[in-house]
């Protein structure tokens, strides 16, 4: 598509403007090594028009933050920096695609899957600010029209984007309040340590160095779920979803005594564990990681999104932690549920104990003085292509979202160019936690998949509460 963009000339760059450089993860995140890119998937409840989505961006988005209105470019000293561009064309960030005509839901369903896998392996290009809107609008199985705003992953992370919806969203049943948010679970307990806290947490933060260690030396053997292949990052992928209401995620938590994060990583291995056995490539033989990304924001202790909003903390602070996947050896189908939740429980309040989070910022520091900023980029891709999987989670507003008076249905995201052949994320959002994943395609089976994470969380309910799940 001719950009617009061009016809700027010399005469759009003397208006513009230099701004800071791009912190270290970002340029990781900019580079070819490991360009990850995110997918925000928004599914109206009406049909969505291009002046609807030109107003949003002119007045919503852009204004969200300046790093929407710049490009990256590298100064006379070889420092990768925002560069604040003069006029933003909004035309040529809106892609509406054209699809067949008089198809069924379930067929603009399956395009619109393709339609994203496809932009999802696709380059930016340098000379644009680093995101797109694509409007899809035909009717999905799922809304009635489909937005997707494709965002670089260097321009600032989840919780960054958070702050989008925060700002440039409103609510649907009142846009003159504010969306609220659900408490943050993260920050520190105050009280002096007792010396057995402190023997268990340098145990297992030992543990955790000597995990991480093994992660960056050896790579988890291929299995059902993990081709190997180095290129994944550009292949196409399936996409699978399932939808829990979060009052029945909790009534699992509440059961266990764990937490929502822990009824989903329990959820996640037993998904898998399904998955090997009806591949029936269920194998004992080496561990499988499960690599969970955490925002350093946590150690500042916000009590709060809108305390995060104030601070004003945008940029890349999503950091790793190494997470072994629970393996049921025995049982097959007939494998406990809930075993798998208490086995996630038990992993997770050990990385409480740990230290290691602490740790994270020192080691890449370390590693970019030593190899340089392509070494570091190689160390962050090289823990995601040795893991098996990888899960990331946001929370978002507890009320129904719309966009200039367009009300949203539901609300998803993905994390695209990852080196690993299957991904999962979370949203909790509107009262739903939605579970998404994204497989190999030609690898993965996303039909048996799909099936097992459909029946997952079901025998899991039963299984914890007694009780069939309410439709």
């Amino acid at each position: 598509m001719a950009s617009n963009y061009e016809k700027l000339g010399v005469e759009g760059e003397k208006q513009e403007e230099l701004l800071p450089p791009l912190s270290p993860i970002s340029q990781c995140l900019n580079s070819s090594t490991i360009p990850l890119t995110i997918l925000a998937v928004f599914e109206f409840e009406v049909p969505v028009q291009e002046s609807h989505c030109l107003e949003f961006l002119e007045y919503h988005f852009v204004p969200c933050t300046p790093r929407f209105s710049s490009v990256i470019d590298t100064d006379s000293k070889g420092v990768e920096r925002w560069r604040k561009i003069e006029q933003v064309i909004y035309q040529d960030h809106l892609i509406v695609p054209t699809f067949p005509e008089e198809l069924s839901a379930t067929e603009y369903d399956e395009l619109c899957k393709q339609y994203m896998s496809k932009i999802g392996t696709e380059k930016f290009l340098g000379t644009r600010p680093l995101w797109e809107l694509h409007l899809i609008k035909y009717p999905t199985l799922s809304g009635a029209s489909t937005m997707v705003l494709k965002l670089s992953h260097a321009i600032g992370d989840g919780y960054s984007y958070i702050s989008v919806l925060f700002s440039a969203f409103h609510r649907a049943d009142n846009p003159s309040v504010p969306l609220t948010f659900p408490p943050l679970s993260f920050g520190s307990k105050g009280g002096k340590p007792k010396l057995w806290s402190l023997v268990s947490k340098l145990k297992e933060t030992l543990f955790d160095v000597y995990w991480s260690y093994k992660m960056l030396m050896f790579e988890d053997p291929r299995s059902a779920v993990r081709s190997g292949t180095r290129q994944l990052g550009s292949k196409p992928f399936n996409i699978a979803s399932i939808t829990i209401p979060l009052e029945q995620v909790k009534e699992v938590k509440s059961k266990v005594g764990g937490t929502v994060n822990d009824v989903v990583t329990g959820l996640i291995s037993y998904v898998i564990h399904l998955y090997m056995v009806r591949m029936g490539k269920v194998s004992s033989d080496g561990d499988m990681t499960l690599l969970v990304m955490v925002n350093m924001r946590a150690l500042k202790g916000y009590k709060s999104i809108e305390d995060m909003m104030k601070a004003s903390s945008w940029g890349n602070y999503s950091r790793f932690l190494h997470i072994p996947i629970p393996r049921n050896g025995r049982g097959g189908e007939e494998a406990d549920p809930i075993e798998f939740v208490l086995k996630s429980k038990e992993i997770m309040e050990k990385k409480k104990r740990s230290l290691v989070i602490y740790l994270i910022d020192p080691l890449l520091n370390t590693i970019r003085t030593i190899k340089g900023q392509k070494g570091l980029a190689g160390f962050i891709r090289s823990n995601f292509y040795n893991s098996s999987a990888m899960i990331t989670s946001l929370i978002g507003p507890k009320e129904k979202l719309a966009m200039v008076n367009q009300p949203i249905g539901s609300f998803y995201f993905l994390v695209t160019r990852v080196p690993q052949s299957l991904t999962f994320t979370v949203a909790t959002t509107m009262g739903d936690l939605k579970l998404v994943v994204t497989m190999e395609k030609g690898f993965i089976d996303s039909e048996v998949f799909t099936s097992c994470m459909n029946e997952a969380f079901k025998n899991i309910y039963k299984a914890a509460c007694g009780k069939n799940m309410e439709k």
